[in-house]
């Protein structure tokens, strides 16, 4: 599947529905928060994250590392299958379209400056199982706006955002639930089996400017020994 798309006409949508929000404040820190949705070793889980960019910039990749020891197991759960621009294109409704409601393993929201727009605009997220990774599904009014082929590489997850720059696009903040999935015996997510007397395991969150540096931020979610 190509790792970008954008749908005719959604993108003048996009400015039509995005106004009312003030512009964040330019000399904050980015912010992020992780969490497993069970702080028990070695047991299947999902995870939530959320991430705020208050320094308007066009982010064109993102990566998550998650604490060392998470295993990912794509086969646990349906995958979506392979699919061109053109099949995408010719649905009614876009990736929700192509891949099937059972590999669906997370949602959430996203918020951008695009283009010379004064404000933000908010898009849902849907995220999809696919073999080497994930399709994240980036929609307005529930139709497809663009899409992305998140790859799972060990315990990192990157996201390539490659459109950014051509749209001008500032991320402001994204947030996205990936539910627990698969069995117990064979689960999507596995947590690591080892809590260290901290009891607290760090994920890492990586936005990489678009011909400049990348920022990184840190935070914790709590295990059990």
């Amino acid at each position: 599947m190509n790792r970008r798309h954008v749908l005719a006409g959604v993108l003048t949508a996009a400015f039509v529905v995005g106004g009312g929000a003030s512009a964040p404040a330019q000399d904050q820190a980015d912010q992020f928060s992780f969490a497993f949705t069970t702080a028990a070793k070695a047991k299947s889980a999902g995870f939530t994250v959320e991430a705020e960019f208050p320094r308007q910039r066009v982010i064109d990749q993102i990566g998550i590392t998650f604490p060392p020891g998470t295993v990912f197991n794509t086969k646990a759960v349906t995958r979506c299958p392979e699919a061109t621009d053109e099949e995408v294109q010719q649905t009614e409704n876009g990736v929700s379209d192509v891949c099937p409601a059972s590999s669906k393993i997370g949602t959430g929201k996203g918020t951008a400056y695009l283009g010379d727009g004064p404000d933000p605009i908010t898009f849902d997220l849907g995220l999809y199982n696919r073999k080497g990774g994930m399709v994240l599904d980036i929609m307005l009014n529930g139709k497809t706006a663009f899409y992305a082929a998140p790859t799972l590489s060990g315990g990192k997850l990157t996201i390539p955002l490659s459109q950014t720059p051509s749209l001008n696009a500032r991320i402001t903040a994204f947030e996205f639930s990936v539910a627990k999935k698969g069995t117990a015996r064979k689960p999507y997510l596995r947590t690591p089996a080892s809590c260290p007397r901290s009891r607290k395991l760090t994920a890492v969150l990586a936005a990489r400017e678009n011909g400049a540096g990348t920022v990184t931020t840190r935070d914790t979610t709590a295990c059990r020994r």
